[in-house]
């Protein structure tokens, strides 16, 4: 029983310290955001994803591989992140991730209807993100993140950072609304 224990021990202290590298900020809900639109729009076992920018390093990213290792929420019933272009993922419900955004890149709006058009920066050093959950052409919550350097898909820097961004882009709780003015990160 020792063995496992050592091991489990030193798992979890991995882990508090990977979360702890994490940084969310920037988090904002609009009134279309209740926790079970996560559910309803993902009725079909599945929600569309589009991904710009690579957060492992320079050349493309296999935004498969990236769309099958992303958590799910807590209160939504079992789907699998699809993987699509930004065209045809535009008139769908969809997680829009940015990696590597520019600081002054477009509004979240921008980010729903012209995911092409967001200027971005080689990955490759810490991983920034700008996540936005779209219903057609319409934001409903969005935020910006950062973690340390990741590897793969699959690295726990990556894992920690991508369970953050999506606990608080997709909360089970109903959080507060601010009608996109930054500042909705409060819960009833």
């Amino acid at each position: 029983m020792k063995s496992i224990a050592l091991p489990l021990a030193a798992a979890a202290a991995l882990a508090a310290c990977t979360q702890s590298n994490v940084n969310v900020s920037a988090v904002s809900y609009t009134p279309l955001y209740y926790p079970q639109l996560v559910s309803y729009v993902t009725q079909g076992g599945q929600l569309a994803t589009v991904v710009r920018g690579n957060p492992f390093g320079p050349g493309p990213v296999d935004a498969d591989a990236l769309a099958a290792a992303l958590p799910l929420p807590n209160a939504a019933a079992p789907f699998r992140y699809r993987a699509m272009t930004p065209d045809a993922a535009r008139k769908s419900a969809r997680l829009v991730l940015v990696f590597g955004p520019a600081a002054a890149g477009p509004g979240d709006s921008d980010t729903c209807n012209n995911a092409q058009d967001e200027p971005i920066v080689p990955g490759g050093g810490p991983v920034a993100v700008k996540a936005v959950f779209c219903v057609g052409p319409n934001w409903t919550s969005t935020l910006y993140a950062s973690g340390p350097p990741a590897r793969d898909p699959r690295d726990p820097q990556f894992q920690a950072l991508m369970n953050q961004v999506i606990a608080s882009l997709m909360p089970e709780d109903q959080p507060l609304s601010d009608r996109g003015t930054g500042g909705g990160t409060g819960f009833q």
